[in-house]
């Protein structure tokens, strides 16, 4: 049995036409993937600048305090910007001084953010200390400073002496001869010279002084 011409030209017509819009969705696909690469980033030439990442600005602040047996102790708390303490960080202490700045050396922080150093001190001293951490782990540099004065001791009071309630009794016998012997010492200067004023004269040259000195009395 013959079929009829119309129907197998049809026929091919479908065919061409499937063909064809086969051919025209692989030269979009393989435009597509040419554009997607064309718009992948491309690496930054060399000597080209990075932007620098943005550090946080932490909060240190610097206590001075002394202990138990008179030590004094500088402590240190590191904080990030949210105020959550910074942990193993390094914290150098500096100490300021007539001839400069003494480096105490670094201190590292614990769970608390704390970091401490034992300050050498002594009576009536002003012990000026500052913190300083030099930033990392994204946190920026930051400083604190702080001081702490020293009173002096007071003197203490000599036992035995005139300051007590009980003085000792042979310090309070010798130092009454002492003041004693002194104003007996003045009083016989004293009388003395009142003596010499009642019965010194000038002895005119020839005469005895025995005879000079009956006649002072007589007078």
């Amino acid at each position: 049995m013959k079929r009829p011409v119309g129907l197998s030209l049809a026929v091919a017509v479908v065919l061409l036409t499937l063909v064809g819009l086969g051919g025209v969705a692989l030269a979009h696909g393989g435009e597509a993937h040419e554009g997607e690469e064309s718009t992948s980033p491309a690496a930054p030439p060399a000597g080209a600048e990075v932007a620098p990442t943005v550090s946080q600005t932490p909060q240190l602040t610097l206590t001075l305090s002394r202990d138990a047996k008179g030590t004094g102790v500088a402590e240190a708390r590191l904080t990030d910007a949210m105020g959550m303490p910074v942990q193993g960080a390094k914290v150098r202490f500096v100490r300021k001084t007539t001839f400069g700045e003494l480096d105490l050396g670094p201190a590292t922080t614990d769970g608390a953010g704390v970091a401490r150093m034992a300050l050498p001190v002594a009576p009536g001293q002003e012990v000026a200390v500052t913190a300083q951490f030099a930033g990392g782990a994204g946190l920026a540099a930051a400083s604190a400073g702080a001081t702490l004065s020293i009173p002096a001791e007071p003197v203490p009071a000599r036992p035995g002496g005139l300051t007590t309630r009980y003085p000792n009794p042979w310090f309070v016998a010798i130092l009454a001869t002492v003041v004693g012997g002194v104003w007996f010492t003045y009083g016989w200067v004293f009388w003395t010279l009142g003596r010499i004023r009642r019965l010194g004269r000038v002895v005119p040259e020839g005469r005895h002084p025995g005879l000079a000195a009956q006649e002072a009395t007589a007078d």
